[in-house]
């Protein structure tokens, strides 16, 4: 069972951790790439690229519909 936790995403987080796709690696393999192409002194955990790439679909969905 998830725990629940103050952000709406982080039953979503889970998720992903816990049934990821190869897909999915594959996106946040890239995303990490990126970030750490940016600033390559700061050390990204996967959890903050899970939240990076679920705030970008969000944000996406929520421009799409507005």
């Amino acid at each position: 069972m998830l725990r629940r936790m103050g952000r709406p995403s982080a039953g979503l987080t889970a998720v992903i951790f816990t049934r990821c796709k190869p897909a999915l690696k594959e996106l946040i393999e890239k995303e990490r790439k990126r970030v750490q192409k940016e600033n390559p002194h700061r050390p990204v955990s996967e959890a903050d690229i899970v939240r990076r790439i679920l705030y970008k679909h969000f944000k996406e969905k929520s421009d799409d519909n507005g």
